[in-house]
């Protein structure tokens, strides 16, 4: 009998307990009790449950396992001299294997949901650009329309036709007016002479700016300032007022309908800024107390036309 076997033995006699009670404490089968005593350990199972069985045993008779493996470390065998049972081999190779399966699935888990990201976005992509191509289908017909309907308005051989007429006419009615001035050799009373006429001669309307579809003019030498605008086929018009107050925003048309007029007129004699918008400036007239105010001929669409009203005090 070792030290160790006999200092256990001897705490188990002081607790009054037979190898059969301790074997039911320690659930331990009481031969390697009887091994333990003995300090018979090749007769253990192991290395690992001869210092187990050691433990065990000092605890249910009261030792200090800690204090027993210290004091006769010299007689229990030392775990890192035991090779590793056999039984607990093949468990390690059973986990190893289950470890080495379940690594290969994490490795491709990773790939796959790569591949399910990506084909997610290559199918957002391509459903974006289909929305995309079908948006310029639907509205390429509109512009198509649009350009079509312009296009047919500026070559509209009637409108073109009555407006050289009319421009005629008003040349014609001009040569007049100067024939029988010139024919008379009257001059005119200064209290007789026209108003519309005398504006004419003496109002000045400068070009200051022209930028894009934005011009700015200057009006000066007189007293009123009365905006016409016509037109010979149809326009959009904003009226405005430096201050952004409209004073007229609809549609101007020369077609017969009795609803859109073609020309309208504000007095802006008491503003300092007039603001002219016309949404198709091509066929338009801005005429400025009864003088043509030559506007840009290009754009030929929207064009944003500005006078700033200098006014002078009337004589």
């Amino acid at each position: 009998m070792t030290e160790v076997g006999q200092r256990l033995k001897e705490a188990r006699t002081e607790k009054n307990l037979s190898l059969e009670e301790l074997q039911n404490i320690t659930k331990i089968q009481k031969r390697y009790l009887q091994n333990v005593e003995e300090g018979n350990f090749d007769a253990l199972p192991g290395v690992f449950y001869a210092r187990a069985f050691v433990k065990q045993y000092a605890e249910a008779v009261g030792l200090d396992p800690e204090m027993i493996f210290e004091e006769y470390k010299h007689e229990i065998p030392s775990t890192q001299k035991e090779a590793i049972p056999e039984h607990l081999s093949r468990v390690k190779r059973t986990r190893d294997e289950v470890n080495a399966s379940t690594s290969k699935v994490f490795q491709i888990f990773p790939k796959v949901l790569v591949a399910v990201v990506i084909i997610g976005i290559a199918i957002t992509v391509w459903t974006l650009l289909q929305n995309s191509q079908n948006n310029q289908v639907q509205e390429s017909p509109k512009t198509e329309t649009q350009s079509s309907e312009i296009e047919k308005n500026n070559n509209d051989p009637l409108k073109t036709a009555a407006k050289e007429e009319k421009e005629d006419k008003e040349k014609e009615k001009q040569e007049d007016d100067t024939d029988q001035v010139a024919s008379t050799g009257e001059e005119a009373d200064e209290d007789q002479v026209n108003a519309e006429d005398e504006v004419q001669f003496t109002q000045q309307i400068h070009l200051v700016q022209s930028t894009g579809k934005n011009s700015t003019y200057t009006l000066s030498n007189t007293d009123k300032f009365v905006v016409e605008v016509s037109t010979t086929t149809e326009t959009w018009l904003d009226l405005k007022n430096g201050k952004n107050k409209k004073f007229y925003s609809a549609l101007l048309n020369n077609k017969e309908t009795d609803d859109i007029p073609n020309v309208t007129s504000y007095d802006f004699t008491n503003e300092e800024v007039a603001v002219i918008r016309l949404g198709y400036a091509e066929t338009a007239t801005i005429k400025v107390n009864g003088q043509v105010v030559e506007i840009p001929k290009e754009p030929k669409s929207v064009q944003n036309i500005t006078i700033n009203f200098q006014k002078e005090a009337a004589q």
